[in-house]
C-alpha cells in the first residue's frame, strides 16, 4: 500500500510544461526563417527531407507578410521531423562567424604549421588518414610550391617558414584546401 503512494508523488520524468513546448517551437521556427532567408543554392545543399524543400519553396513564391508569417509557423511544424542538430550544424558552416567556423580556420592553421615543419611527410599521412576525401596529390603539390615560395621569401626576410608560408600564394591555397577537407569532413561528403 505504501508503494501506491510513492509512485503517485513522484515526479513524471516526461512531462513537459507547455511553456516549455512553446519556446521549443518558436525555436525552431526561428531556425526555419533562418534557413529561408538562405539563398535557394545554400538551402538546396541543407539535409532536410523533400516536403521541407517544398515548404522552402513555397516560401519563396509568398508575397503576402501575413502568409509568410503563418508559413514559417507551419515550417516550424515541420521541423519537429527534421535532425535538429544536423541542421544546425549545417548553420555554423554557412555562417562565417560562428564558433564552428573559428574552429575549422584554427584546426586548418594547425595543420598548415605541421606541414611545414620537418616531419610533414609523416604529417601528411596523418591528415589523409583522418580525412581520405582530400586530394593527396594536390596537397603534396601546393605543400611543395609553399616550401620552395618559403624558402626564397626566408633569403630576403628574417621570417621563420612558417610565417612566411601564410604569405605566399601556395600557402594559402593550401589552407584552403586543408579548410575545405576539414568542412568536407565535417559535412560527411
Amino acid at each position: 500500500m505504501s508503494n501506491s503512494k510513492d509512485t503517485e508523488h513522484q515526479p513524471d520524468e516526461d512531462w513537459i510544461s507547455k511553456s516549455q513546448v512553446k519556446k521549443e517551437m518558436h525555436d525552431l521556427q526561428s531556425l526555419g526563417e533562418r534557413l529561408c532567408q538562405l539563398s535557394t543554392e545554400k538551402r538546396k545543399g541543407l539535409p532536410v527531407g523533400e516536403l521541407m524543400q517544398a515548404a522552402f519553396e513555397e516560401y519563396d513564391r509568398i508575397k503576402s507578410k501575413e502568409a509568410r508569417r503563418r508559413h514559417i509557423q507551419y515550417i516550424g511544424k515541420l521541423m519537429r521531423t527534421e535532425d535538429i542538430d544536423l541542421l544546425q550544424k549545417s548553420m555554423d558552416l554557412l555562417d562565417p562567424n560562428s564558433d564552428l567556423q573559428g574552429q575549422l580556420t584554427n584546426q586548418a592553421e594547425q595543420w598548415r604549421l605541421r606541414f611545414l615543419g620537418d616531419d610533414s611527410k609523416n604529417q601528411i599521412t596523418a591528415f589523409l588518414t583522418q580525412h581520405p576525401n582530400a586530394d593527396a596529390q594536390l596537397l603534396r603539390q601546393l605543400l611543395r610550391n609553399a616550401n620552395s615560395e618559403s624558402k626564397k621569401l626566408s633569403n630576403e626576410n628574417n621570417l621563420g617558414l612558417d610565417q612566411l608560408a601564410a604569405q605566399t600564394k601556395s600557402g594559402k591555397k593550401l589552407f584552403k584546401l586543408l579548410r575545405q577537407a576539414l568542412v568536407d569532413d565535417m559535412k560527411g561528403i
